[in-house]
């Protein structure tokens, strides 16, 4: 009968209060693109969690004695899918970076130095990214951004330049490689 129930309503619709429902309760279930790293420098691996149906990445901050805060979330498109870390900016404290597949960008959080984050700052990619890789690509000594795009097959590398501690700087350059 639920089954049923279900069936008949329209998943289409976002007004309809048993979808919304469903969407409301269930969208923190489907977490995508954990990330692990010492977000606060308290020496404890913390978790980062894309949340794509709710737009949001969570930070869940880890006491070291197997209990963990809840998860402090910031707004991160509307599908947020991936996520990994860095030090963007130079300043010693490990950054968040976050793929939204959706807005073709990928969203960078500055750690405030708590482990909590500013708001995030949209650099584009290519088309739907969903995979990122944080390394020195141009072996300049900073953190740059590789994200693999879904749509095209193509790869976008974003070279960290000039970094100022507010706001890293960077050089966008798609590359598009044919991954067969």
């Amino acid at each position: 009968m639920i089954a049923a129930t279900a069936f008949a309503h329209d998943a289409a619709d976002p007004s309809d209060p048993l979808i919304s429902g469903l969407v409301k309760r269930y969208e923190k279930l489907l977490g995508w693109g954990p990330d692990d790293s010492d977000y606060d420098g308290d020496g404890n691996s913390d978790l980062a969690v894309t949340f794509p149906l709710a737009g949001t990445v969570g930070v869940i901050r880890c006491n070291g004695d197997n209990t963990c805060q809840s998860p402090v979330e910031y707004d991160a498109g509307t599908q947020p899918v991936a996520a990994s870390h860095g030090d963007f900016n130079s300043d010693g404290k490990t950054d968040l970076v976050v793929a939204d597949a959706s807005g073709s960008v990928v969203y960078l959080f500055l750690n405030k130095g708590d482990g909590t984050f500013q708001k995030g700052v949209t650099f584009a990619t290519g088309i739907a990214p969903n995979w990122i890789a944080v390394g020195d690509f141009d072996g300049d000594s900073k953190d740059d951004i590789a994200v693999a795009n879904a749509t095209g097959n193509s790869v976008s590398v974003l070279l960290g330049t000039e970094t100022e501690r507010s706001r890293p700087k960077w050089i966008t350059r798609l590359r598009y490689l044919p991954i067969r």
